[in-house]
């Protein structure tokens, strides 16, 4: 069997594992852990990013940033959008397939009861053990409980958001996430948030911050988007004092904020940090599906797509005023969601932001998706403004839409998303 087929089949039996989300608790990961000679322990100083949306674009922005002022620099970050190895990275390469299946088949027979996350996320330490200088580890699902959270200590933490998503594993209220955001917190280390967060999250931060003896830094928004470069699909950004200024292909409105929070950061932590060296890092953040866009001529027509993850409501809010900013006119949309979200509260924020005059909702590969025709009549039962079409195969959904529309927004899932650019790679 070649390297290829033997991945395909380890990737195959690691999907089945998907629906086991924190069944074994962190304890019982660090008994793992420390069977396997605690790797964690081994991977460079540690920089865990927790959030409800953003800690995928901090991530990266950050192990941008980290690789340019000349470091080794892992990356553990999901969910992935273009291939599982994507979630395992140094210095911004995929771990190599040969890798992935060594270490997976060295490990399986000790591990066959872990989950889909903990068997990945014990890979990426193996991985990264003895490696490298930094890590850069992306949290689950919100912190405390997260698979994770097993560090003694960590050089910074950033909480890039609290809203309500993952109710069912995190809490129903603002403070209940917080709360579990709030416990990767370490001693000694610098917990750096958003101004924009809520006051009863904030609070929460900074008396835990306290409590255990970190030091809190409260980001604002430091950058503002000089100009838009609409045949390139890049931005130009500037520091308000002038300091800083760069061009970026992360295109967001919220990435303002992103770059803030990790620039002030490291200032903060005394690394020389210049002008040309924000050029550098941030001239290109290999980052897909969040306000991605991406031109195509198909059949002699020039289309505009618009890749989103956006899954709840606070990050579909930002993917509205993106479009708003950007002025995307008259797009169509593409839909659809798992149905653990709060869909109808999504629908009914697509309903008012009377952005869209044609929905297309179409099917999610995964086994939590929300049936389309739910959705559909969802939106119809909300307005009669807007025209609704169910096409359940996301391919036919893509070429039915360039036909009938110059701007197309896909939105609504990292699923969806990711197996869209796929196809439009195709087109």
């Amino acid at each position: 069997m070649s390297i290829e087929e033997r991945y395909r089949k380890i990737e195959e039996l690691l999907y089945t594992k998907h629906s086991q989300i924190k069944k074994n608790g962190v304890e019982n990961f660090k008994k793992v852990l420390k069977k396997f000679s605690n790797p964690h322990k081994k991977i460079g100083k540690v920089i865990h990013i927790t959030g409800t949306n953003g800690k995928g674009s901090v991530s990266y922005i950050t192990m941008s940033l980290l690789r340019t002022l000349g470091y080794n620099v892992a990356l553990y970050t999901s969910p992935h959008v273009n291939s599982l190895t994507e979630r395992i990275q140094i210095n911004g390469s995929y771990i190599p397939l040969k890798d992935f299946v060594e270490i997976f088949d060295s490990i399986y027979d000790e591990v066959k009861d872990l989950s889909f996350f903990e068997i990945m996320t014990l890979m990426a330490f193996l991985y990264f053990c003895d490696r490298v200088d930094y890590s850069v580890i992306e949290v689950g699902i919100g912190g405390m409980y997260d698979t994770t959270n097993v560090f003694e200590d960590t050089m910074l933490c950033f909480i890039t958001s609290v809203s309500i998503d993952h109710t069912d594993i995190l809490g129903s209220t603002v403070k209940d996430i917080a709360i579990q955001k709030a416990g990767i917190i370490k001693k000694n280390s610098l917990c750096v948030f958003p101004h924009s967060l809520n006051q009863q999250a904030k609070e929460i931060i900074i008396d835990k911050s306290a409590c255990i003896g970190a030091r809190f830094l409260e980001v604002c928004e430091y950058f503002d988007i000089e100009r838009f470069d609409d045949k390139n699909l890049r931005v130009s950004l500037r520091s308000k004092d002038n300091k800083y200024f760069f061009e970026t292909n992360l295109l967001g409105i919220k990435q303002l904020l992103n770059f803030s929070m990790v620039v002030k950061a490291f200032e903060k932590l005394g690394y020389d940090i210049t002008n040309d060296i924000l050029k550098k890092s941030f001239a290109y953040i290999p980052l897909n599906c969040r306000f991605e866009m991406i031109r195509k001529t198909i059949d002699g027509h020039q289309n505009l797509f618009i890749l989103d993850g956006a899954h709840n409501l606070e990050a579909f809010f930002g993917f509205i005023e993106n479009l708003r900013f950007f002025k995307i006119r008259d797009p169509l949309l593409i839909f659809a969601i798992l149905s653990t979200k709060k869909y109808t509260d999504i629908a009914e924020l697509i309903v008012n932001s009377h952005i869209f005059k044609k929905v297309v909702v179409t099917d999610i590969k995964n086994p939590k998706k929300e049936n389309s025709y739910v959705i559909a009549n969802i939106l119809q039962s909300k307005s009669k403004d807007i025209d609704v079409t169910v096409i359940d195969d996301l391919s036919f959904a893509l070429r039915y839409s360039v036909k009938h529309y110059d701007n197309i927004c896909v939105c609504g899932s990292f699923y969806l998303a990711s197996d869209a650019l796929k196809i439009i790679k195709t087109l």
